[in-house]
């Protein structure tokens, strides 16, 4: 149709496609990687399993909150980064914060200057 939408930016999150089965992975794989004992696992799966049917039921809030703790349970049992399972302790976020925050940055996106950014 030749039309281009007026889109001056994009900003994902963090970039989950399919968050009812990637849900299932975190607690299988760090329970493979040795982070994780069976007990931890099998509460950690228990949460993931729930997360991913209230996400499936369309209760995104609740997918949201059990994904959350499972994360959380994860963090707490290893140490590691839920997202980084080679680095130990959380990503610093500062920087992206700083950025997002800019007004040059949310005028360059289209973001309204009263907007702010938080991670």
């Amino acid at each position: 149709s030749g039309f281009l939408p007026p889109l001056r930016g994009i900003a994902i999150g963090d970039g989950l496609t399919d968050p009812p089965t990637q849900i299932l992975a975190k607690p299988l794989s760090a329970y493979h990687f040795g982070l994780l004992d069976e007990q931890t696992y099998l509460h950690a799966q228990a949460l993931a399993m729930n997360a991913s049917a209230m996400a499936n039921s369309g209760y995104y809030k609740i997918a949201h909150q059990l994904r959350g703790e499972m994360e959380n349970l994860v963090k707490k049992s290893s140490g590691i980064n839920v997202y980084d399972v080679r680095k130990f302790g959380d990503y610093d976020f500062a920087d992206v914060d700083n950025f997002l925050n800019r007004d040059e940055t949310k005028v360059a996106l289209g973001i309204p200057p009263t907007a702010t950014w938080a991670t």
